[in-house]
């Protein structure tokens, strides 16, 4: 059957709430979240599969950091849902990007099992509270499911558009290169999703 699509839900609503100028400190934070994603995704991975070269040892690395995961995504969550949201996210996310710099200088099989865990301590923290501010500022918007879907568009896009950029990169950089400027650029995306600190709410926008 077809599906019904509400009728308060337009493209014009989905699209007008990307290039609204009142959540500007939410978009620059989205741009530091999809960037740095790519990065951990698909560099971060590639590299430490070089450098560990055991598709077993790869992964119980990847089954240990997905542990500390989820037992620091719990004590995130309990900490945001006692208003500390914004606390969390600043000490996490430089957390965070401090430990993406450290790896322009990983050169060993265990500095890149220790940097691939202990980032594990706190980029599932950093998201928990970032997410609690996205869906806070949705909550108080007009129209919660346009702007949700426009983030989700806007996140995408920008996504497409770094790969844009990795891509040249890629093919034109040495590895020696292209995974240390690729780690500092994380590093730097991760404090941008400080912003959303600065994000003002106000009702029915």
């Amino acid at each position: 059957p077809k599906r019904q699509v509400s009728p308060n839900l337009s493209i014009k609503k989905v699209l007008k709430t990307i290039s609204d100028k009142k959540t500007w400190a939410h978009a620059i934070s989205n741009i530091g979240y999809a960037n740095e994603f790519v990065v951990g995704l698909i560099l971060w991975k590639l590299y430490m599969y070089i450098f560990i070269g055991d598709i077993e040892v790869f992964g119980a690395l990847i089954s240990l950091s997905l542990f500390v995961s989820a037992f620091v995504t719990f004590i995130a969550g309990a900490q945001t849902d006692n208003g500390k949201r914004k606390k969390v996210l600043t000490f996490t996310a430089i957390a965070t990007s401090l430990v993406w710099l450290s790896r322009i200088w990983v050169d060993t099989v265990q500095g890149a099992a220790i940097s691939h865990v202990l980032l594990h301590a706190f980029y599932p923290a950093m998201l928990v509270a970032w997410s609690s501010i996205f869906y806070h500022l949705a909550k108080n918007r007009k129209e919660p499911t346009a702007f949700i879907l426009g983030r989700e568009i806007f996140t995408s896009f920008t996504r497409v558009c770094f790969y844009l950029v990795l891509i040249p990169l890629a093919y034109f950089l040495p590895s020696k290169l292209l995974f240390p400027l690729s780690f500092m650029l994380a590093g730097c995306f991760s404090l941008l999703l400080i912003a959303s600190n600065w994000q003002k709410y106000s009702k029915n926008t």
